[in-house]
C-alpha cells in the first residue's frame, strides 16, 4: 500500500471528504486537459467532483484504492461528455462562411504536420479526427485491440504538441 492510499484511508474513515478532493483534484484536471478543450475541462472537472462527493456523503465504500475510482469517475464523465457533445447540433463557423478556403488551408497544413508521425500513429489519428471513427472502429479496421488503438492516438497526440511547439 502506497502513502498515498493510506492517507486515502484515513481521511475516507474519518469523513474528511473535502480534503481528499483537494488532494485529487490536481490530478483531474491533468487527466481532462489531455482529453478536452480548456473550455470544457471546468465543467467536466466540476462533475466529476460532484459525483465522487455524492457517493462519498451517502457512505459509499470501496474495494479498490479511491485513486482508482477517482480515474474511473473520470473515464465515465469524459464518456457522457463526449456523448452528449455528438448529441447537439455542430455549431456554425463564422469563419469557414466567410472564408471557405481557410478550412482547407487548415486541414491541408494538418495533414502536412500528420505527415511526420510515424504510419501507424497517423493512421490512427486520421481516422479518429479527420474520418470521426470510434475508437472500436479504428480497431476493427486496423486489426489491432482497443488498446492499441489508444496507446496510438495518446503517442500521437503526444508527438503533434511537440511538433506544433517547434
Amino acid at each position: 500500500m502506497s502513502d498515498r492510499d493510506a492517507e486515502d484511508d484515513e481521511l475516507l474513515a474519518t469523513g474528511r471528504h473535502p480534503e481528499l478532493m483537494a488532494a485529487y483534484y490536481s490530478v483531474i484536471l491533468a487527466r481532462l486537459r489531455v482529453r478536452l478543450p480548456e473550455a470544457d475541462i471546468g465543467e467536466v472537472a466540476h462533475r466529476v467532483v460532484l459525483r465522487l462527493l455524492g457517493e462519498l456523503s451517502r457512505g459509499r465504500s470501496y474495494r479498490v484504492p479511491f485513486r482508482v475510482v477517482v480515474h474511473n469517475v473520470i473515464g465515465w464523465k469524459l464518456k457522457e461528455h463526449y456523448a452528449e457533445r455528438r448529441a447537439e447540433p455542430l455549431p456554425e463557423e463564422p469563419e469557414a462562411l466567410d472564408d471557405p478556403l481557410g478550412r482547407a488551408h487548415e486541414r491541408i497544413g494538418l495533414q502536412q504536420i500528420l505527415g511526420e508521425l510515424p504510419p501507424r500513429e497517423r493512421e490512427v489519428l486520421e481516422m479518429r479526427y479527420l474520418d470521426g471513427r470510434e475508437i472500436v472502429d479504428i480497431a476493427t479496421a486496423l486489426g489491432i485491440t482497443r488498446n492499441a488503438v489508444d496507446q496510438a492516438l495518446f503517442r500521437g497526440r503526444r508527438r503533434l504538441r511537440e511538433l506544433l511547439r517547434a
